[in-house]
C-alpha cells in the first residue's frame, strides 16, 4: 500500500475507530445490564452472604459475557483478514480493504475492552476527586462490578480502576481464542480443497 496522505490517515482512524465501538457496544449493554439485574442488589441487602453472593454471580456472569464476546469478535476480525487479503490479492480498490479495517490485531482487542470500561473510568475518575451522589448512584447501578467489592471492604475508591484489568485481560484473551479457532477451521478447509482437487 502507497504511502498514505493525512487525510487517508484520518479517514483510516475514523473507519476503525468505528470498528472498534462497534466490537465494545456488545460488552458494554451487557455490563450494564447485568449490573442492572443482579449486582446492583447489593446495595440493597444488609445480609454480607447475599451481598457477597450478587457480586460473585454478577461477576461471573460478566467475565462469561466479556469472554463470548471477546471470542465472536475475534473470529470476526480473522474472517475479515482472511477475506481481505484475498481481495487485495486481485488488486481490489476498496478503501476499507486496502486500510485493513476491522482485520485481527491484538491491540484491537484490547482497545475495544478498554473501550467498553471508558463509561465507568470517567464517573470513578470524578467521584475519586470529588465524591458526589450522582457519580456514586451511577457506580452503584451501572458499574458495581468495579465499584462493590473493595467498597464493601472499605478500601480506597482508587483502587477500584485494578477490576478493569482482568476484564480487558478477559476479552484480550478470548479473541485470541477465537482468532486461533477459526484459523484451525481455515486451515481445515484448506487442506480439504487442496486434497479435492488433486483428486480431479
Amino acid at each position: 500500500m502507497e504511502k498514505l496522505t493525512i487525510k487517508e490517515w484520518r479517514t483510516k482512524f475514523l473507519w476503525e475507530l468505528a470498528d472498534l465501538l462497534a466490537g465494545a457496544a456488545f460488552p458494554f449493554m451487557l455490563m450494564l445490564t447485568l449490573n442492572a439485574l443482579i449486582i446492583s442488589y447489593t446495595s440493597y441487602g444488609t445480609d454480607d452472604g447475599i451481598r457477597a453472593l450478587c457480586i460473585i454471580v454478577g461477576e461471573i456472569l460478566l467475565f462469561a459475557a466479556y469472554f463470548i464476546f471477546g471470542r465472536r469478535n475475534g473470529i470476526t476480525a480473522y474472517r475479515k483478514y482472511v477475506l481481505n487479503s484475498k481481495k487485495r490479492q486481485i488488486g481490489t480498490e476498496d478503501k476499507k480493504v486496502l486500510y485493513k479495517t476491522g482485520e485481527y490485531a491484538v491491540y484491537k482487542a484490547i482497545v475495544m475492552g478498554l473501550l467498553s470500561c471508558v463509561p465507568y473510568i470517567i464517573f470513578q475518575l470524578i467521584n475519586c476527586i470529588y465524591e458526589n451522589t450522582v457519580c456514586s448512584y451511577v457506580l452503584q447501578y451501572c458499574f458495581g462490578w468495579a465499584y462493590y467489592p473493595f467498597n464493601l471492604l472499605s478500601l480506597s475508591e482508587w483502587l477500584n480502576f485494578i477490576w478493569i484489568i482482568p476484564l480487558v485481560a478477559m476479552h484480550t484473551i478470548a479473541y485470541i481464542v477465537g482468532k486461533m479457532q477459526e484459523e484451525k477451521k481455515v486451515k481445515i478447509i484448506e487442506a480439504a480443497q487442496k486434497k479435492g482437487k488433486k483428486k480431479k
